[in-house]
């Protein structure tokens, strides 16, 4: 309910402030799991992506964001979950592939990191792993 009531708020304000041009909303598949694999070139990302989407999205979400006691309650509450990067975590990996089990749209950043220059860097393989053992679709987002 809670992202219900967010989604509705920032999808307002963001169209206020912002020009936003969603193409290919249609390749988020109605039911089943899925990675929603983003470019993260910005702060924003998180919301536009957020607001754009038909579906509710799981965000993995680097570990820093979940040090303070409210904000880690509130990302728990909106279906996030934290990864420890460039250590391997495997408990992101076994929180990502329940999400998938149960047919979530989880939403990640492959390259791990914001480039804000808008080149592409190498991408992490986590997306690839996680697609193949979740027996999801990639879907790729720019």
């Amino acid at each position: 309910m809670l992202y219900k009531i967010i989604k509705v708020i920032l999808k307002g304000l963001m169209h206020l402030v912002f020009r936003i041009e969603v193409v290919g909303r249609e390749n988020v598949p109605a039911a089943g799991g899925g990675i929603l694999a983003m470019n993260h070139r910005s702060n924003w990302d998180v919301v536009v992506s957020g607001i754009s989407s038909p579906r509710k999205l799981r965000f993995m979400a680097k570990s820093e964001m979940f040090e303070n006691k409210l904000i880690s309650a509130v990302l728990h509450h909106l279906g996030a979950f934290p990864v420890h990067r460039g250590k391997g975590d495997i408990g992101a990996i076994k929180a990502a592939l329940a999400k998938l089990k149960a047919e979530h749209i989880v939403a990640m950043f492959p390259e791990g990191k914001r480039v804000k220059t808008g080149q592409f860097e190498s991408a992490k393989p986590g997306v690839v792993m996680l697609a193949i053992r979740g027996q999801v679709p990639v879907i790729p987002t720019y």
